[in-house]
This record gives C-alpha cells, structure tokens and sequence, in this order.
C-alpha cells in the first residue's frame, strides 16, 4: 500500500479533488470513446471492404472488356498471320471483317474506361490501363505495316501477343490487389483460363503459318508444341482453381463439357496430324480447316469465359451484400449499445442524486422544523444506503436523548417547584420563630417584675422551647431531603452530559460521512469537464455526449451543493447539542451550589437545636430553683438572642436558597422551551 502511495499518490491527490458528476462523466465517458473508437476501426474496415468490392465491380467490368477485346484481337492474330502468308484476298476481305470486329470491342473498352473515376482504383492497375490504352492507338498504324507486308508472320504474331498480353496483365494486378480470398481464386482461375485461350490462339496463329508455309521451320514448330504444353498447363491450374461452391461454377463445367470439349477432341487430333507431318509437309488437314475449327474452339472458350465473369460478379454481388449487412448490424449494435450505456449512466447518476437530494430535504426538515419523529426513507444496499441508516441511527440516537432530557427536564422543573415550596415552608417558621424568640426575650425582661407568674411562665417557655425545636427537627429533615434529590439530580445532569458529548462525537462521524461523499463529487466535477472536453473535440458525433456529459456535471453540482447545505444543518445541530451541553452544565453547577447551601442551613439548623435544648435545660432549672430566677433569667435573655441571630442567619441562607431554586427554574424553564422545538414521537 505505500509503495501504490508513492508511486501514484499524485493521480490519487488529482482523483480526490475531482468532484463525482466528472467522475460520473469519466466513468461514462471512457466506455463510451471504447465503444465508438472500437465501432469506428470495425466500420472503417468493413466499409472500406465494401468499397473495395464495389471498385472491384468496374474492375470485373474493365476484365470483361479486355476479355472481349483479347478475344477479337486472338482472332485478329491468327488471321493476320495466315495473311501474312497467304496473302489472299479471301484472306484479306474475312481479316477486315474481323478487324471491324476488334475495333468495336476497343471502342467498347475505352468508353468504359473514361467513365471510371481514377482517384478511386490502384495506381499500379490504373497504369497499367493506360498503358493499354496506349498501346491499343498503334494497332492501326501496325495494320497498315501488315497491308503493306512490311512485317513477317512471326512480327505480327509477336505484336498481337505482347498486346494481348497487357490486357491480360490488368486481370493479373486486378488479382493481387483483392483483398477478398475467393475474389482472388476466381480472379486466378479466370486469368489461368484466359491464358489457356490466349494460348490457344496462339497455337492457331503458329498453326496455320505452319500449314500455309511451304518449308519446315524448326522455331515455328517448337513455339507450336510450347503453346500446345502451356495450353494445357493454365487448362489444369484453371480446373484446381475454380471454386465449386458457387451455382456459376457449375454451370461453367457443364458448359465446358457441351462445347469445349466437343471441339477439343477434334483441334487434339489436328495437333497430331501437325506434329506428325510438320518435316514432311505432308499434312491431311487444310489450313482454312484448321482455323475455322479452332476459331470455333476459341469461340466456345470466351462463351465459358463470360459465364467465368458473370461468377466473378457473383461473388462480388455476395460480398457486397455480406458487407452491406454486417454494416447495417454494425449501425443497429453501436446505436443500440451507445444508448444503453447513456441511458444506463444517466439511471446511475438520476438515482444517485435523487438519494442525495432526499437526504439533504430530510435533513433540512430537521434543522428547520425540528422534527424527529420520522425517519429518512431510503433503503438500499449501497454506500448511500448504509450512510441514511446511519443517519436513522444517529436521528433515533438524538430523539432518545431528547425525550431523557425532557424527562428529566420535568422532573427538574418539580424538583425546583418542591424546593420553592419548601423554602417558602422554611422562611415561614423562621419567621414564626423569629416572633418567639422576640417575644422570650419581652417575657425575659419582665420576669424580675412578675416573679410570681415565673413558674407558668416558665412552664409555657418550656413548651414553646419543645415545640421550636420539634420544628427544627422537621426542618432538618426535610432539608437533607432536598439536599439527597438535589444531589440525585446533579448525577442525572452529568449522564446527560455525557450522553450529549457522546453525541457530539456521532455527529462529528456523520460529518467524516459527508467529508467523503463530497471529495466523491468533487471527482464527479472533474470527470463531466473531461467528458465535455472529449465531446468537444468529437465535434458533431459528441454532441449526443457533450449533453449527457453536461447533464451529469450539473447533477455533480447539485450533489456538491446538497452536501454543502447537509454540512450546514448538522453543524446547526451540533451547535444547538452544544448549547443544551452548556445550559445543563451551568444547571449542575446551580446545583451544586444549592446542596452546599442546603448543607449550611442544615448545620444552622442544627445549631438552633442545640441552643433550644439548652434553653429548656434553663427553663427547667427555673422550675427548680426560682431563687435563682435572676440569674437564669439573664441567661435566658442571652440564649433567646443568640437563637434570634441564629434564626436571622438561616432566614439569610433561605434567602439565598430561594434564589438559587428561582434560578434553576429559570434554567430549567429554558432547556425546556428548546427541547419543545423538536417534534419527537415516544
């Protein structure tokens, strides 16, 4: 854990000053640009596949026009060849034809081509189709030099193959750059057949020189033979390459079976007759034989060769479909989950708020109207959940408190009221007392003159002697009762002093509570101002989260300010706990004073005891003894003086006692009225 401190105490210290909307937003936010960077990758890939597949439409197209134009200029090459050595007008008149042929095809071509958008293909193949074009400009200036024979057979042959070599070599690049895997294979198979009939008119070409020559020529022969083996070799690369799970690919074979077979049995056994009687010259076949035959074979092979274009096209047509469906699934998932994870969010971050603002509304009740008898209702399994049944805890904990305080502030309030009644009680037999003592002191002073009626007064003396002091007796009594619930009292008023500080220390936990809730939304703040900044930059496709990020952010705000306001009403009623802390504190020391106050008119009341049983030994010893009035008289006098200073003192002290019980009703009568603000229910 220290090490995590001090490596990433920084991020941590950055995190906690974020306020929980941004934190919210980030937490939002992060998921959101995986989902859409991740959405975009798949979408720029299968959208750029799309594309491709549909560029690679013209290009099948382009194939399918250099295959027309490769198959005319195959024709064109073997006629052009057998004129060449011929030269008969026969010759020339089906050789024009089938230039008009050629150039019908080339005109198809190049009005395919100029519609073609050149920012869109591959450089290396746009090239190459120029390059073709190009060189389909000189086939004119070549056909003069043939009019003219200013070119032998083997020129022209070579000529009408390195053009019709080019084309083929479109459908080549056209292979290498399809990033499709049956594309390619089709590609290849349809290129390896286009080469078995390019061949294949090249055969024809050497074929019928040899045919119309007059001497055996060896190169002749060895370019007839090789092109006989090459034939053969793109025939089978064609058959191993072509995929046979397309409806096309059938088609293509049986075709193949109908027709080119048919003719190639009969084009192999005139391989034969050639090869066999080339030296001799010897042959049984007629050239004109042999290039209406295999003119007819040919033909045969391009009519398999467009049904090979239209397979092309319909694997493109299959994949393009496959793209566009897996982008209309790619849309409907991204849409679908981009909306669920906003919603999703907003529900967190709506009900997260919602809690908090019903906290700080039951709390805010609380502070302003004081009212305890209900609980916050909020149940759930969350931190926030566990923080309102704190809250509950600590409501109940300050409502039970509150009820022992006004319980115990009644009880008070009787005790104070006992206290008055005694002391007024007190202050009357003093009074009473004070008459008495007065009056003996009269009676005193007149006993040298009535020396005669000493005896009954005496007796009289004696029984208002007793009955003070059975009055004494009584209020010593009733004084160390008060001074026990005095006492008593002063023990309550310390529990619920203590009782209150514990309190104030549940409080103090509560404001921990906040202190972290607010840090979370202090990180909340912080995540909606990144998410906003995101959004911003997203430019248009952020606008949807630069509104969800906003929303969070003001919900962090409010957040931020309901836990400010909750602050400000639990430190209302810490103050207000502390004020009854401090209003019981001052009722204790009040009576505190009173128990000493009540001991001191205990004591004096004890003293007046003791002076009253000597004055009934001095009014006794007077019934004894009358010749001693005189002197008992005076001492009488004296005793009745000290009992009227001693009756003077503790109507003072009473006095004082008084006013101390006025003061704890007074207190009383306060913590009373602010306890009766709160609303409690038993």
């Amino acid at each position: 854990m220290k090490l995590l401190n001090l490596l990433f105490g920084w991020v941590f210290t950055i995190v906690r000053s974020i306020s929980i909307k941004v934190k919210i937003v980030l937490l939002v936010f992060f998921p959101a640009v995986g989902i859409i960077a991740f959405f975009s990758l798949v979408f720029y890939d299968t959208y750029d596949y799309l594309v491709f597949n549909k560029n690679m439409t013209s290009i099948i197209n382009i194939s399918n026009k250099v295959s027309l134009v490769a198959h005319n200029l195959q024709i064109e090459r073997g006629m052009s060849a057998g004129y060449m050595t011929d030269r008969l007008d026969d010759t020339r008149a089906l050789l024009d034809e089938q230039r008009e042929a050629s150039d019908s095809a080339i005109q198809e071509y190049y009005e395919f081509v100029n519609t073609m958008d050149v920012e869109k293909y591959d450089k290396i193949y746009m090239e190459q189709i120029n390059k073709i074009s190009s060189n389909l400009k000189t086939i004119s200036e070549f056909r003069n030099k043939i009019n003219n024979f200013s070119v032998n057979g083997p020129e022209v042959v070579n000529f009408y193959t390195n053009l019709i070599g080019d084309l083929l070599q479109s459908v080549v690049i056209a292979s290498k750059i399809s990033p499709d895997n049956d594309i390619t294979k089709v590609l290849i198979a349809y290129l390896n057949f286009m080469y078995a009939k390019e061949y294949t008119g090249q055969e024809r070409a050497n074929g019928n020189i040899i045919l119309r020559s007059n001497v055996f020529s060896e190169v002749q022969y060895a370019k007839f033979v090789a092109t006989i083996a090459k034939k053969d070799v793109y025939m089978n690369y064609f058959f191993q390459l072509l995929p046979h799970n397309y409806s096309k690919a059938q088609e293509i074979i049986e075709n193949y079976h109908l027709t080119v077979e048919e003719t190639g049995v009969v084009i192999q056994e005139y391989e034969k007759d050639i090869m066999t009687n080339a030296k001799s010259l010897n042959f049984s076949i007629e050239a004109s034989q042999w290039f209406s035959d295999i003119t007819e074979h040919i033909d045969n092979m391009y009519l398999v060769e467009e049904i090979i274009g239209e397979l092309v096209n319909e694997v493109l047509y299959i994949n393009i479909h496959k793209g566009n469906l897996k982008l209309i699934y790619l849309i409907v998932f991204f849409v679908f989950g981009l909306i669920f994870n906003v919603a999703f969010a907003l529900i967190i971050a709506s009900d997260f708020i919602i809690r908090i603002d019903r906290i700080k509304k039951y709390l805010t009740n609380v502070a302003e109207h004081k009212n305890l008898s209900e609980e916050l209702a909020l149940s759930s399994k969350d931190e926030i959940g566990h923080i309102a049944a704190s809250i509950n805890d600590f409501i109940v904990f300050i409502k039970k408190i509150l009820l022992s305080l006004q319980d115990q502030s009644e009880a008070n309030m009787n005790i104070a009221g006992k206290l008055v009644e005694a002391s007024n009680a007190v202050t009357n037999t003093l009074t009473n007392s004070e008459q008495l003592a007065h009056s003996n002191i009269d009676i005193g002073m007149d006993i040298g003159r009535i020396s005669e009626d000493n005896i009954e007064e005496s007796k009289r003396t004696m029984d208002l002697m007793l009955s003070t002091q059975n009055e004494l007796t009584n209020m010593q009594k009733l004084i160390d009762t008060l001074s026990q619930e005095v006492e008593a009292e002063s023990k309550v008023e310390n529990e619920i002093a203590n009782d209150i500080n514990e309190l104030v220390r549940e409080a103090e936990d509560i404001k921990t509570v906040l202190t972290v809730i607010d840090e979370i939304a202090d990180q909340t703040n912080l995540l909606a101002l990144n998410a906003a900044i995101e959004a911003a930059r997203a430019g248009e496709h952020g606008r949807g989260f630069a509104v969800v990020a906003d929303e969070v952010r003001k919900l962090a705000e409010k957040t931020q300010s309901s836990l400010g306001e909750i602050n400000n009403i639990i430190n209302k009623v810490l103050q207000g706990i502390v004020n009854a802390s401090k209003t019981i504190t001052a009722n204790s020391k009040e009576i505190y004073k009173m128990v000493d106050t009540a001991d001191v008119v205990r004591r004096s009341a004890v003293e007046m005891a003791g002076s009253m049983q000597e004055v009934a030994k001095v009014a006794e010893s007077s019934m004894e003894s009358s010749d001693s009035i005189d002197g008992k008289s005076k001492d009488m006098i004296e005793g009745l003086g000290e009992i009227n200073g001693a009756i003077a003192e503790i109507g003072q002290q009473m006095t004082s006692m008084h006013s101390y019980a006025d003061e704890i009703e007074n207190h009383v009568t306060e913590l009373r009225n602010a306890l009766s603000v709160f609303k409690l229910s038993k």
